[in-house]
């Protein structure tokens, strides 16, 4: 990715002389830290703020990296990195988009945060907390919402990873991750949908697929080990997914229009699998306990299932 911002940026760099009342405001302070910022158009904003933690120790603040390249008119871009080793890219190509990364309050470390932006009036907000985070956006489209939150523990301990992908318009995605090891990748191809994730613990993943319009999806995982796919094709379908324990796993495959599917897991173990494949079809699955197994499978419209499972 990084490789293409550059490419896409050495063939326009010959030509931002002409652009019309943009603004770019670089403040560093420490060692080493680099930021190129490349603008054609009007009125673009770019503000890139690189420092350390220690204001007595010169070398605070050390090889941060920062890309910003705004292509359009009206286009916003603020990039804070508060550590060492901290990299954050933003490329905008259209009109009124709006890209935040914020790495570190104080001495985050090793952080990776990408934006990409290509349409008009898309927002993306990355903010990374201590060490080792990962996160990509990447927007195309119109008004898509993008909202990436990982908070690591200190001292060089394993990060989060988040990646958000938006093709369509009005789509909304927000992943929020605290602990480390968690993984979440979440695809939006159309217009309306929405997720949200959030993973508390350790070594959590999840994937969500939303294909369609107006489509919902709900993840919320708290502990370690847990598994959950989500995958929406249609329109209108929901999926709410809770787990709450150690080494759960879910899957929830809708194919069709308004589909409704509910998965609660409490405990250690649980794994449920639920497929979906009409309209109209609902789908409830609670489990507490250790170990319980449950497979739904709904071929056709208007079908109805509830499984209870407990010690």
């Amino acid at each position: 990715m990084k490789k293409v911002f550059f490419s896409a940026a050495a063939l326009m760099c010959g030509t931002m002389l002409f652009a019309q009342s943009n603004v770019s405001d670089v403040d560093q302070s420490g060692v080493s830290n680099d930021s190129d910022v490349f603008q054609q158009g009007a009125n673009n904003d770019s503000d890139v703020d690189q420092y350390g933690s220690v204001p007595s120790n010169p070398n605070s603040g050390e090889a941060n990296d920062s890309d910003v390249f705004q292509l359009g008119d009206l286009n916003k871009s603020k990039v804070k990195q508060a550590g060492d080793r901290n990299l954050g890219d933003v490329y905008q190509e259209g009109n009124r988009n709006n890209a935040r990364i914020d790495q570190g309050v104080s001495a985050a470390e090793d952080n990776f945060a990408y934006t990409n932006q290509f349409g008009n009036r898309n927002k993306s907000v990355q903010i990374q907390r201590y060490d080792n985070n990962f996160g990509d956006i990447d927007q195309d489209g119109n008004r898509n919402v993008g909202r990436q939150n990982q908070n690591a523990v200190p001292n060089q301990s394993a990060g989060n990873t988040a990646y958000l992908t938006q093709a369509g318009n009005r789509n909304f995605s927000n992943q929020k991750q605290t602990g480390g090891d968690n993984f979440s990748d979440v695809d939006q191809i159309g217009n309306d949908n929405e997720s949200r994730v959030f993973q508390v613990g350790i070594n959590n993943s999840s994937i969500v697929d939303q294909i369609g319009n107006l489509n919902d999806s709900y993840v919320s995982q708290d502990g370690d080990d847990n598994v959950e796919t989500t995958s929406q094709t249609g329109n209108s379908n929901v999926a709410s997914t809770i787990q709450d324990g150690d080494q759960n796993d879910s899957t929830t495959l809708q194919l069709g229009d308004s589909n409704s599917s509910m998965v609660g897991q409490i405990g250690l173990s649980h794994l449920s699998d639920v497929y979906q494949s009409g309209n109209f079809n609902t789908s409830t699955v609670d489990q507490s306990g250790n170990t319980h197994m449950s497979d739904v499978d709904q071929i056709g419209d208007s079908n109805i299932s509830i499984v209870i499972q407990n010690d």
